[in-house]
């Protein structure tokens, strides 16, 4: 900015110096202005060459700009207009080449972002917790803990399916563990318990981490998930996110943050140290700005406050400057006793490279795939050094990107890695003991809408699953339902597989309507993001 006012200064002075020079020789003063102006810095260089061999007429012309020579008060005013607006056009100029732009100044850790409304000042501290103790914090520790681990997620988790369908599995990471009388296999969990939720947000990223002690917030979906992610949050009893992390500001990584900002207490916020001049990323900073949070610059080296027994380290980013914001990812490594787990952001394959000449230990029970499962990341030899059991990959279905990639579906299943994927498993849900991870699917997982619950038999209906209104299991009630099944509106794409609602975001394209008897009878399922009615 300062640079672009002293060129502003120079070039106005120059233009005034080959205006004044062309008086002394009675040349055209409107021409000489015109050339001053529209030649910038080189004007006073053609009337220097121009006048170079002729002599003076006058040798001391006026100093009055042109327009003020005369006196004439007419000429006066209309000069005074000119020249303001003038001068106010080259400072809209550069106020417009900065709107939005980054202006990172070192010595203050702040970052300046000009939007159209406002200017937002936010600072950066470079004060990242490389040295995390274990003590319980009770400004910082999380009320909602508690209440989620009776949260209808726990639930599933024991095995009673709340909506839709699931799928549990069990992993042992390698400790001892005895049998109990019953013979079943017990260990004793000094840990407590770790959750990892990769909320299904569609083509996007979401993962919540609830530890013993404390949460994490890894990104927040798209703008249009804000209601979703709270609703889901809120459902799990959260009512303060300890730590948040914007891996980069990309839309489908932070376009809800803002949202989930102004709904929660936050404890600190996490961000790579690099702007972007989109609306979203202004939106957020506009979030961080009112809450009165300091940003926490996020670098390779650093590490997460979690609590006890939980150990987040951040791989990545390793640089100052990539060419693509992807590499600008917070990585982080989170371990839980005897399990870990990676998270990768939309980080590709030179960020990769980084972490693996830095020879961090990547080695990881779980993958969460870099960017929707692209080919640009999860490279062979990086794979090799996670060689994770579990992957999930956050994608939306039908997406218009091709994600994930065959070549990376691939390279998992040759690599003997169990891939979950949010658009066929919706929301994954992993619960560590310290030794053991425990794996949970279910379809409509993020949906917090009861009158949606699919309900296969009047029995799951008995087992306090909150519905509006009693479902009656009568011959009469079975007839009504399908009369009204009939009469339901939804709507189809021309190559997709699912029925959506009328609202869905993946309509955008194409939007056939059909009734809900006639889309189920050709094969058609729900979206798993819209959740339409079943």
């Amino acid at each position: 900015m300062i640079i672009n006012i002293i060129a502003i200064l120079v070039y106005f002075f120059l233009a005034y110096a080959t205006y004044y020079r062309s008086q002394k020789y009675n040349a055209n003063p409107y021409l000489w202005f015109l050339i001053g102006l529209f030649l910038p810095y080189f004007g006073y260089l053609v009337a220097l060459l121009y006048f170079r061999r002729k002599n003076a007429v006058n040798k001391n012309p006026t100093m009055l700009p042109l327009g003020f020579r005369s006196k004439r008060p007419w000429k006066m005013a209309l000069a005074s207009l000119f020249y303001c607006l003038l001068i106010l056009s080259a400072c809209a100029a550069v106020i417009t080449e900065n709107t939005g732009s980054q202006l990172i100044k070192d010595a203050g850790n702040t970052v300046s972002v000009n939007t159209h409304d406002n200017q937002i000042s936010l600072e950066f501290s470079n004060t990242v917790d490389n040295n995390v103790t274990a003590q319980n914090d009770a400004e910082l520790s999380s009320p909602g803990i508690n209440a989620g681990n009776n949260s209808e997620s726990e639930k599933a988790a024991d095995g009673s399916p709340v909506s839709g369908s699931e799928a549990t599995e069990t992993t042992e990471t390698g400790t001892d563990s005895t049998k109990d009388a019953n013979g079943q296999k017990a260990t004793d969990n000094v840990y407590g318990t770790l959750k990892v939720h990769f909320i299904d947000v569609g083509q996007a990223d979401c993962i919540f981490v609830q530890a013993p002690e404390k949460n994490m917030l890894i990104d927040a979906g798209n703008n249009a998930d804000g209601d979703l992610i709270t609703a889901y949050l809120k459902n799990l009893g959260i009512n303060k996110i300890d730590v948040v992390v914007g891996t980069h500001p990309h839309e489908d990584h932070i376009g809800a943050l803002d949202t989930v900002i102004n709904t929660f207490e936050v404890g600190k916020v996490y961000m790579p140290k690099i702007s972007h001049n989109t609306k979203t990323y202004e939106d957020v900073l506009l979030a961080i700005q009112k809450k009165g949070l300091k940003v926490n610059t996020a670098t390779a080296g650093g590490a997460l406050d979690l609590g006890k027994n939980v150990n987040a380290e951040i791989l990545a980013p390793n640089s100052d400057n990539y060419d693509d914001l992807n590499n600008y990812s917070v990585v982080i490594k989170l371990t839980f006793g005897e399990t870990s787990f990676l998270f990768t952001g939309d980080a590709e394959k030179v960020s990769e490279d980084e972490m693996l000449n830095k020879n961090y230990d990547l080695k990881a029970d779980v993958l969460k795939v870099g960017h929707h499962g692209s080919s640009s990341s999860t490279s062979p030899a990086f794979l090799k050094a996670v060689s994770p059991k579990y992957a999930v990959i956050s994608v939306g279905k039908d997406n218009q990107y091709g994600h994930p990639d065959s070549i990376i579906l691939n390279r998992l299943k040759v690599a003997g890695v169990k891939t979950y994927r949010t658009d066929e498993a919706g929301t994954v849900i992993m619960e560590s003991d310290g030794n053991n991870i425990k794996i949970n699917t279910e379809k409509g997982r993020i949906l917090q809408n009861p009158t949606l619950t699919p309900a296969p038999t009047p029995a799951a209906k008995a087992t306090g699953t909150p519905t509006p209104s009693p479902v009656p299991s009568t011959s009469a009630s079975t007839q009504q339902k399908a009369s009204e099944t009939k009469n339901v509106t939804v709507y189809i794409t021309k190559t997709g597989s699912k029925y959506h609602s009328d609202n869905c975001r993946y309509l955008s394209e194409s939007k056939i309507p059909i009734s809900l008897k006639d889309a189920k009878e050709k094969g058609y399922s729900p979206c798993s993001v819209c959740k339409p009615p079943q």
